[in-house]
């Protein structure tokens, strides 16, 4: 027998000595390249899976309740689970003191079972544990770019909680692994995982973030077994936390109360429509990517259908505060990662502070929800310009904002297709980077589906509203005036010409003085009979004279030299007097205000003024 299955079979004699029933069809085993996994001993289906395969009884819960009566004095700090992490800690790395309640409960020798069998460090396959070389693999990414401010996170909360520990708790490494402070943020990679690597008090760095590692990937909801406890508190379920998960495997979860009120059991039932013989019983842990997976459980799942892109878009507080104003909700996501079982979304009740939002509005992009509303809300108002302020949306922000969003996904998606140089030679787990690698395909495969989705809504809208989209190419096909224009001055006779000069702005500036100014007198001959005057868009006129008029308007001195050229070219058409540094530059706030550029071709698209839902 191995080390590893003794040590399963102590913790099922250890579990089923203090009350814990385990279903006969049920075996514990270990495997190389799984761990510890359940399989089914027959086959069984759902006529006859009516019971719990696993039920633990309170005792065997590690629970704040457990916690309180072993530091009780603990002042309140910044995380509601952290005396918690503290008692695991304690009865992982404290052998010399142990852990008493009373004059008798010894509950370092009652859970021995339960923690010897906790996986090691690097077991875990937890990114904070990964070294340089292994870290590559996920460069680009999402977790690769957040990694290290979440484990910033995690030490401010463990000195903010050393720094409150009562005095009775402070054993004689208490002192040495608070000097942590000193240097905790010069440390190198290297230097780090020798320092958490080699935990020899319960107090250390090493020993509270090995802790948050165990919760965040074997956590259950505290309110299962009280509805009434604090937000986010967790509980750990020996035994129960050795299953692995599927998301598409149908499990209850249920607490139920004995005689004595003060007693019950926790049990989990496998509820899969038929189980053969050696198949794995299986947890779910919900619908989670492979991100959350692989920082939270140590594993990815390829092609993994329930993937999500984390985004930030980081703002000032006075533009939050604005967007408030005018009715967007702002998101607000407490650390999406931290148990298994914490992915809600929160918003503000209130006003936001600094704080709440220096890390940046969180938004999550998945296959089900490729363009979620509240992000392309907040990109729509965003992208407002000072003519279309207030709650009302309309078509030119909503197609700026699809342009704008796609311009950051493609430039996150640019970086990810660099594919990170990694020297194996000095890659410890080459699992490590397997998962990493299994990560990264996954955030590729998902920004390509958003970028198309993006696409697919931009043409979408255009098509719907084609009677309000102006293209150059299609007012040089329909302005003749404009036509005669470019031929006598320019020689131009195709809009495909004014594209190869790289010409389209300019000649966007010269068409709307052109029809803003000059009072188009024409002779027509006998060869025109069907010619009728351009109409000239009257929003756009109406936009030049409100921009001309605007005090806080300033004149754009870098038209200085397109004034000249181009005065100097058609001075002698009736627009040439008009062709002034000052037109130019209300010509061209007009298409800014008027207008957006689609980010694949760099055209600009000039859009009637409508409101849309």
């Amino acid at each position: 027998m191995s080390i590893q299955e003794s040590k399963i079979d102590d913790l099922l004699s250890w579990a089923q000595a203090n009350g814990a029933k385990i279903s006969p069809a049920l075996k514990f085993e270990y495997t190389q390249d799984k761990g510890i996994t359940a399989r089914s001993m027959g086959i069984t289906s759902i006529e006859n899976n009516n019971e719990p395969q696993l039920q633990i009884p309170k005792k065997l819960i590690i629970s704040s309740e457990l916690s309180k009566k072993v530091f009780p004095d603990l002042p309140e700090t910044s995380n509601i689970n952290a005396g918690l992490k503290l008692l695991l800690a304690k009865l992982k790395f404290d052998s010399i003191n142990p852990t008493i309640i009373g004059n008798e409960e010894n509950l370092t020798e009652f859970f021995a079972p339960y923690v010897n069998l906790l996986p090691a460090m690097y077991e875990t396959g937890c990114p904070y544990y990964w070294n340089e070389e292994e870290l590559k693999s996920i460069e680009g990414t999402n977790l690769g770019g957040s990694l290290q401010a979440k484990l910033d996170s995690i030490y401010k909360e463990w000195l903010d909680l050393m720094k409150k520990l009562p005095q009775p708790f402070r054993d004689d490494r208490y002192e040495s692994d608070l000097k942590l402070s000193d240097r905790y943020y010069q440390l190198d990679k290297d230097d780090f995982l020798k320092e958490v690597a080699n935990v020899q008090s319960y107090t250390s760095f090493g020993a509270y973030l090995y802790s948050t590692v165990i919760f965040t990937s074997r956590a259950f909801p505290h309110h299962i077994l009280d509805p009434n406890c604090g937000t986010g508190e967790a509980i750990l379920l020996p035994l129960i936390d050795l299953l692995n998960h599927d998301n598409s495997t149908k499990i209850d979860w249920a607490y139920t109360k004995t005689t004595d009120q003060h007693e019950g059991f926790f049990s989990l039932h496998n509820k899969d429509d038929l189980l053969h013989e050696g198949d794995e019983v299986l947890n779910n842990y919900g619908a989670k990517g492979n991100e959350e997976l692989l920082l939270g459980y140590g594993f990815v799942i390829p092609g993994n259908k329930n993937d999500s892109i984390a985004l930030r878009v980081k703002l000032p507080l006075h533009a939050v505060q604005k967007l408030i104003k005018e009715g967007i909700t702002i998101p607000k996501i407490e650390d999406y990662t931290q148990f298994a079982f914490n992915t809600e979304e929160q918003t503000y009740s209130g006003e936001p502070t600094d704080e709440d939002i220096k890390d940046g509005l969180l938004y999550f992009i998945n296959r089900s929800n490729l363009i979620p509303a509240n992000l392309l809300e907040l990109f729509t108002h965003l992208n407002k310009n000072d003519s279309e302020q207030g709650k009302t949306v309309t078509l030119r922000a909503r197609l700026q904002a699809l342009q704008n969003l796609r311009g950051a996904l493609e430039l996150k998606q640019k970086f990810l297709k660099k594919k990170p140089e990694i020297d194996m030679a000095f890659v410890a787990h080459k699992n490590f980077v397997k998962n990493g690698e299994v990560y990264r395909e996954g955030q590729m495969e998902l920004y390509k589906l958003v970028v198309a989705e993006i696409k697919t809504f931009e043409k979408q809208l255009l098509n719907d509203y084609k009677s309000d989209v102006l293209t150059l190419k299609k007012i040089f096909k329909k302005d003749y005036d404009l036509q005669e224009l470019l031929l006598e001055s320019f020689g131009w006779n195709r809009y495909e010409i004014i594209e190869s000069n790289d010409f389209v702005d300019a000649t966007l500036y010269v068409w709307i003085i052109l029809h803003t100014f000059v009072q188009i007198e024409r002779e027509i001959d006998t060869d025109e009979e069907d010619y009728t005057p351009y109409e000239f868009p009257e929003f756009l006129r109406a936009a030049f004279f409100n921009i001309k008029n605007d005090p806080k308007l300033k004149v754009i001195e870098q038209f200085n030299n397109l004034s000249g050229y181009l005065h100097g070219i058609l001075k002698d058409h009736a627009v040439g007097q008009f062709i002034t540094t000052e037109n130019l530059s209300w010509a061209s706030e007009v298409v800014k205000r008027c207008g957006y550029t689609r980010g694949s071709t760099g055209e600009i698209i000039i859009i009637k003024p409508r409101e849309i839902k």
